[in-house]
């Protein structure tokens, strides 16, 4: 594997790969002993994959129309251990958990009026 040969700080991995995915690779990475943090850069962003890599442990989720100085960006972020996504994936996210959030509280209040 080359992320163990040449032990980078950060690995610019894409989703679709002829032999294994980004996904499985990301974790495959992260479980080397020297800590890297893994950064997805694809033009597959469906909900499923960038829930899936952040699963994973990928520190970040950017398409590869990203700007080149956005890009670097999100590099030194995730060098600094910070998390990045595209400005549309972060909407996505937000509304994911806040939909996510709402059911709960439902859940909760449903549930609630059950107690013994």
């Amino acid at each position: 594997m080359p992320a163990a040969r040449h032990e980078p700080d950060v690995v610019l991995m894409d989703i679709r790969m002829p032999r294994l995915d980004g996904i499985a690779a990301t974790r495959q990475v992260l479980a080397l002993s020297r800590p890297r943090h893994v950064l997805i850069l694809t033009t597959f962003d469906t909900d499923e994959n960038v829930f899936d890599a952040l699963e994973a442990g990928a520190v970040g989720f950017l398409v590869k129309d990203t700007p080149p100085t956005q890009l670097i960006e999100a590099i030194q972020a995730a060098m600094r251990g910070g998390a990045v996504t595209s400005p549309g994936m972060t909407r996505r996210l937000v509304d994911r958990d806040r939909r996510s959030a709402h059911r709960s509280r439902r859940t909760q209040q449903r549930c609630g009026a059950w107690r013994f």
